[in-house]
């Protein structure tokens, strides 16, 4: 129902993707059809911080729910994916596809995610990959985030795949988005690959930022 009156624009319109559909506000959320799974956005929505009412091609109808946000510690960080990657669908873990300190929050205490338009089951190095590259400052911030995470440093020749894998995902998640530097990853691939094979080498060259003569906008 909610669907069919948003599609035919059946709806007030209150801004900043907030909607009126009779008495009930609602958050108008992004999906890449694509890439976005229906079974893993609702799967996911558990970690969320509002009840999704609708999955659309394009979209995600969610209860619209006013929350400060809370950047979350890395320990923090850390739990929270595990307890994400611990569903999954075949095999496949559900990952949240663009997890971040800016798409997670702290609500009524307890750590929560959002944004979910590239929710979907796969390769969970695409959420900890992020994570690595993003929220961990140090080499030893890496080493912490990880035992937290799974209790041990992984091999280091899966940590390698993994961080390749993550540089595929996110040049794929560029090029969707259509922001600028879509090379960026690549270069990053390269660099992991030409690094020392110790497991230090190998986070150090994954976070090291490509020449920028090399960058292309």
């Amino acid at each position: 129902m909610l669907t069919k009156k948003y599609e035919a624009g059946d709806y007030e319109d209150l801004g900043d993707s907030c909607i009126k559909i009779d008495d009930e506000l609602l958050f108008i959320g992004k999906r890449e059809p694509s890439i976005g799974d229906e079974e893993a956005i609702r799967e996911i929505a558990k970690y969320g911080i509002a009840e999704i009412k609708e999955v659309g091609e394009n979209y995600i109808l969610e209860q619209f729910i006013e929350f400060e946000h809370m950047h979350l510690t890395l320990e923090e960080m850390a739990i929270l994916l595990k307890e994400i990657h611990s569903n999954n669908h075949l095999g496949n873990p559900l990952v949240h596809g663009d997890y971040s300190r800016h798409n997670t929050t702290r609500l009524g205490g307890v750590p929560k995610c959002f944004d979910f338009e590239f929710t979907h089951y796969g390769d969970p190095f695409r959420d900890i990959g992020r994570v690595v590259l993003r929220e961990c400052p140090q080499i030893e911030d890496v080493y912490s985030f990880l035992e937290i995470y799974s209790g041990k440093i992984p091999p280091r020749m899966e940590l390698r795949e993994g961080l390749i894998s993550f540089c595929d995902w996110q040049h794929l998640m560029r090029t969707r988005k259509n922001v600028p530097y879509q090379n960026v990853p690549l270069l990053r691939k390269k660099q992991i690959i030409g690094a020392s094979q110790n497991t230090k080498g190998i986070i150090q060259a994954f976070k090291q930022n490509p020449p920028i003569e090399k960058c292309k906008k």
